[in-house]
């Protein structure tokens, strides 16, 4: 929509895209703002947690770098952890000795 604010009215845009014209404004300012504290905490997290996992090329799962991370003085939780791995696509791989023997 912002797009085209200089060809249509805002109004007819937003009864044509079923949205309101309140959260389309309140989107719009959102833009322009400054990240919120729990924001940039989330990404640092994030980009922590990338890290971990990049440098044990990609073997380390939710537990392990929750353990990396505290003692780098990060406290979080294993389950934030595993939660932020998710959002972000990735997954640690499990040790040979504890696949099922079904798929061997």
């Amino acid at each position: 929509m912002a797009a085209e604010c200089a060809n249509f009215e805002v109004k007819r845009m937003a009864r044509l895209l079923q949205v309101s014209r309140a959260g389309y404004y309140a989107w719009r300012n959102g833009q322009d703002r400054e990240p919120l504290v729990s924001e940039q905490r989330s990404a640092d997290l994030d980009a922590k947690i990338l890290s971990h996992h990049r440098d044990s090329r990609r073997t380390y799962g939710s537990p392990r770098i929750t353990l990396d991370l505290h003692a780098g003085g990060d406290m979080v939780s294993e389950t934030t952890v595993a939660l932020h791995m998710a959002a972000l696509g990735i997954a640690g791989i499990q040790p040979p000795d504890l696949q099922d023997d079904d798929h061997q």
